[in-house]
């Protein structure tokens, strides 16, 4: 028994060890849950889960005509991504149950499972019995602690009693999970056809593409016939940027307390020592509320001699409110005349892409996130058009962020060769080294990503490239398309033992990937493997990691087909009747003959 759990337990932990060194001590069910648990932990599974943060890198789609229960890839604060999922299905998965756990079921899905628990379960006092038992009888009202006393057409009893007390159950989440999610929406297929940025532009010089893209730090993760050109006036911008961010009124930084909340937050910014008019959250740390309950929150704690109303999005229109919480556009407001009686709250989204005219001397506050890199900060900070000349920047960061940059403060070496005391403040260099910190994090991760989806771009290109065509005539005919797509198609990973059965080791982006162009079986160009190889072996590092996507996000464009069969039944075949007359019809013939006589 104690050699069957240290097997077990090497497997699980161990990434060198096989699934076949079980195949004969343990059934097929078992080793199944074995491998799940192996994959959520020594696959790190569960670890990429936790690195995103709910309602900021995923949560469940609010858009009802989106008509999708599971989590799926946010952009930023309660801005989804179109279209988009998870690639990898366990991922998917976690983050589903992670988002109900954060979030509860909604009056709706609480209605759903009870009414099935009624209409369909053959015993339904068991599995309720469960549901208070894990909640706790203590916590449950007397009348509703037995099935007997629940009625589904009490509304008052649902709504007082039924749901605030089970909105948060874990197996009530799960029992709605079960049977309303997973089985709908969980959907493997076993192929796919992959498209990228790659397939955007063509290495072909006769037909060259011209696009414009607004940040300096992601031109490694161009396909490698993409050319960056940086206009010469422009080439300077990063500098004065940088420059203007290094003053010395900008020298502000404050860390914010464990899980503090919006509230905690605005009320420091509150007692803060100079007038704080306009909150930058690029780091998303206002996440428990929606933008005009942030805004009024803060309206309300300010001044009442210096502030009259507080501007921000909503939907993205820009709106202001008074402090009689009366809300207009901000547009046909007489107050947006009145920017100085005015404080602003720019959400994670809206930090780039926004222009306000910010009277001087105007300060605003910088929220530092988990991840946040520098195009995001930069950006941010720069909605001070005036920065440097009569604008100031503050930074407050999560507590999360605040020991990652003591950590980089403490490992750095300064200019004098001396180690940095990490009892000394922090201050702006030690947060723009957190920054390109992040930065290079973010394309490191990136090359994993950006050369997959070369391979993929190179299969493609192969296959067209070795198109066999009929009589030397360039026509696509149905089996040239059918060739066409199986080369182009690549296999979808379905199966446990595929994904996390085999041994595996940390490996660097080169190796990965060398490995990679070494097993196909296509005609790949020489010259973008070359390019591919050696940007990996320049930028790739020595830094390991599995070779497994866990972080992969898709657009998945499902094709459904419609099938309908009918079956058609004709009238049998029978005797055609003979012609007669009617019989009035020959009394009126009849009369007709006798008044022509």
């Amino acid at each position: 028994r104690y050699a069957d759990k240290a097997t077990i337990s090497s497997f699980i932990l161990e990434t060198s060890s096989s699934v076949e060194n079980l195949t004969d001590k343990f059934p097929c069910l078992d080793i199944q849950l074995f491998l799940i648990v192996r994959g959520l932990l020594s696959s790190e599974v569960l670890l990429v889960a936790f690195q995103k943060r709910y309602r900021v890198n995923y949560g469940v789609n609010p858009n009802i005509s989106f008509n999708r229960l599971m989590a799926v890839p946010f952009r930023a604060k309660d801005v989804v991504v179109d279209r988009t999922e998870f690639g990898h299905p366990d991922v998917a998965l976690v983050l589903t149950h992670l988002s109900y756990y954060y979030s509860g079921l909604s009056d709706l899905q609480l209605s759903q499972c009870f009414n099935r628990l009624n209409d369909e379960e053959t015993d339904p006092g068991v599995i309720y019995d469960q549901w208070v038992l894990y909640e706790g009888e203590d916590n449950v009202t007397q009348s509703i602690k037995k099935w007997s006393g629940v009625n589904l057409q009490d509304y008052r009893q649902l709504t007082e009693c039924l749901f605030p007390i089970f909105r948060y159950n874990m197996l009530v989440i799960h029992y709605f999970l079960n049977h309303f999610v997973i089985p709908r929406e969980a959907k493997q297929f076993p192929n796919k056809l992959v498209a990228s940025a790659w397939d955007l532009s063509s290495p072909l010089r006769s037909k060259i593409i011209t696009g414009f893209s607004g940040t300096n730090d992601t031109q490694l993760l161009l396909p490698v016939h993409i050319r960056q050109y940086d206009l010469p006036e422009l080439q300077k911008t990063d500098a004065i940027v940088v420059n203007n961010l290094l003053q010395p009124e900008n020298e502000n930084y404050q860390s914010l307390l464990i899980n503090a909340t919006t509230e905690n937050i605005l009320k420091q910014i509150i007692r803060y020592k100079e007038t704080i008019n306009v909150i930058l959250d690029v780091g998303a740390l206002f996440i428990d509320g929606t933008n005009r309950e942030i805004a009024i929150k803060w309206l309300n704690l300010s001044d009442r001699n210096q502030v009259d109303y507080v501007v921000y999005f909503d939907c993205d229109s820009i709106v202001i409110d008074d402090r009689q919480s009366h809300s207009c556009p901000f547009v046909t407001s007489p107050a947006s005349e009145r920017l100085d009686r005015c404080i602003f709250y720019l959400d994670e989204i809206h930090t780039r892409g926004t222009d306000f005219k910010f009277p001087v001397g105007f300060k605003a506050a910088v929220t530092l996130g988990n991840g946040l890199t520098k195009d995001r900060f930069v950006q941010a900070c720069m909605r001070m058009r005036k920065l440097g000349n009569g604008h100031t920047l503050t930074f407050w960061s999560s507590h999360e962020v605040h020991q990652q940059i003591e950590i980089l403060k403490t490992n750095s070496i300064t200019i004098d060769r001396r180690r940095s005391e990490s009892n000394e403040s922090i201050n702006l260099i030690d947060i723009l080294r957190w920054v390109y910190e992040n930065t290079q994090q973010a394309t490191w991760n990136g090359l994993y990503h950006w050369a997959t989806q070369s391979l993929s771009f190179q299969r493609k290109v192969s296959a067209f490239q070795h198109i066999v065509w009929n009589d030397n005539q360039q026509v696509f005919t149905n089996s040239i398309m059918t060739d066409l797509s199986k080369e182009c198609c690549e296999p979808e990973i379905t199966e446990l033992r595929s994904m996390y059965g085999a041994a595996r080791k940390l490996q660097t982006l080169f190796e990965i990937h060398h490995k990679r162009y070494e097993h196909t079986h296509h005609h790949l160009s020489i010259e973008t493997k070359d390019a591919v190889l050696k940007r990996l072996r320049d930028y790739g590092g020595t830094k390991q990691r599995l070779s497994q996507l866990l972080d992969e996000e898709q657009k998945r464009e499902l094709e459904q087909e419609l099938e309908e069969e009918r079956q058609l039944e004709r009238p049998p075949s029978v005797e055609p009747c003979k012609p007669i007359m009617h019989k009035e019809i020959e009394r009126l013939c009849d009369m007709h003959r006798r008044r022509s006589h």
